[in-house]
């Protein structure tokens, strides 16, 4: 395949900042709380699930290695039943967990109405070029991790990206848009040993607020149709929490480009091949 010109794929970059991320805040019963460019917005918990924290100690800092610098992750849950042995300092064994991302060059932005529809055609109509960009990035993103995890753990993870299997748009709607794709890595495990997994993903892009967010949902190789329709529950729960009020209409009103916005479509793509890593690593007894 060709490359398209450098002024294309600067264009591209803001939105690869989506992609591949984590960060997280302090637990809230029931909803997280998260602010974008001074806009907040009230993220409900997918039922079953509660949200990593600070006292999660060392999930808390596993998951931290996972941040690439160009992308902001608000928050992530996992399951119920597994959060007593986060709490009690171990790595519990996570196939399924959901967690809100954005790019953090689209946090200051106001996306409107017409800039989440170009975004949305943008991501259908080229993302075989945009897959190739976060391919080509994949192996310096690959040694962060693998860097972080030596130095803060002491262990050779030898993570790796080694295919992804991306699927088209299967729903979308004037606020969302989802995409899912089956990818596969390898590391070694708590004892050392190489092995692979395979991890399935399902990314929904929601326009909410002038904002926007990407809701990621988890799971194993064969959760992608759990992931795919608990996604588009969540996003469903996310809008309803969060209704359009005066200043969000204004934020919406068509006006100008859409700005760095743009590069949410690479980032996107990014994060579906990041968020499915392995997550199979356990600390616990």
């Amino acid at each position: 395949m060709k490359r398209k010109n450098t002024t294309t794929f600067d264009l591209f970059s803001p939105v690869m900042s989506i992609l591949v991320m984590m960060l997280l805040i302090p637990y809230v019963s029931f909803a997280a709380d998260i602010s974008i460019g001074g806009v907040s917005l009230n993220i409900p918990e997918p039922p079953g699930f509660s949200p990593v924290t600070q006292q999660m100690g060392k999930l808390y800092e596993w998951q931290k290695q996972f941040v690439p610098p160009i992308n902001e992750l608000f928050v992530t849950f996992i399951p119920d039943d597994k959060v007593p042995t986060a709490l009690s300092g171990h790595i519990p064994t996570l196939p399924r967990s959901f967690s809100v991302l954005t790019a953090k060059s689209a946090i200051g932005a106001s996306v409107t109405t017409s800039g989440f529809a170009k975004l949305k055609r943008m991501f259908k109509t080229q993302n075989d070029e945009i897959t190739k960009e976060v391919e080509r990035q994949m192996p310096g993103l690959e040694k962060k991790i693998n860097d972080g995890i030596a130095q803060k753990f002491n262990l050779d993870l030898a993570f790796s990206v080694s295919q992804m299997i991306p699927y088209a748009v299967h729903e979308e709607s004037d606020r969302t848009m989802a995409y899912s794709a089956l990818v596969k890595h390898n590391e070694n495990d708590s004892a050392g040993k190489p092995t692979s997994y395979v991890g399935a993903v399902t990314f929904t892009l929601v326009h909410v607020k002038g904002k926007i967010l990407f809701l990621a949902s988890d799971a194993e190789e064969g959760g992608l149709e759990w992931s795919r329709t608990a996604s588009k529950q969540w996003a469903d729960a996310v809008l309803l929490a969060n209704p359009p009020d005066l200043q969000s209409f204004a934020r919406e009103l068509p006006r100008g480009s859409v700005g760095g916005i743009v590069g949410a479509v690479v980032g996107t793509l990014g994060a579906l091949i990041w968020r499915a890593r392995k997550k199979r690593h356990s600390s616990s007894p």
